[in-house]
């Protein structure tokens, strides 16, 4: 069996001769490589000393993760329209390029 070729954040999976399957990451936008983040929710109890308090003191602090705004939208990929999970940031900046609008009507009835 071939190995996985690894390409940015998706990999292909078996050969192209066989129907390769692309498996993309979770969480992660397919174009900017953006993806969850750690950091920490910090509790605090007391007064500021700004508004007349003896200082406010940490509790606790809790680690979590911050997921990436991502967006699953249709875009135009090598000249394919498909499906790509993107984030905010990415569609602000204009990265992807929107499939054009269909205008489909339906077929006139035969009399």
């Amino acid at each position: 069996m071939e190995e996985p070729q690894i390409t940015g954040l998706a990999f292909v999976l078996g050969p192209a001769k066989f129907g390769a399957v692309l498996i993309v990451m979770a969480r992660f936008c397919e174009l900017t490589g953006r993806g969850p983040r750690k950091g920490n929710v910090v509790w605090r109890s007391g007064k500021p000393k700004k508004k007349g308090g003896i200082g406010t003191h940490i509790t606790a602090i809790n680690r979590r993760r911050y997921l990436p705004n991502l967006q699953r939208v249709k875009a135009v990929i090598d000249g394919q329209v498909r499906y790509v999970r993107v984030s905010t940031r990415a569609i602000k900046k204009g990265l992807i390029v929107k499939p054009p609008k269909r205008n489909w009507q339906p077929a006139e009835a035969k009399a």
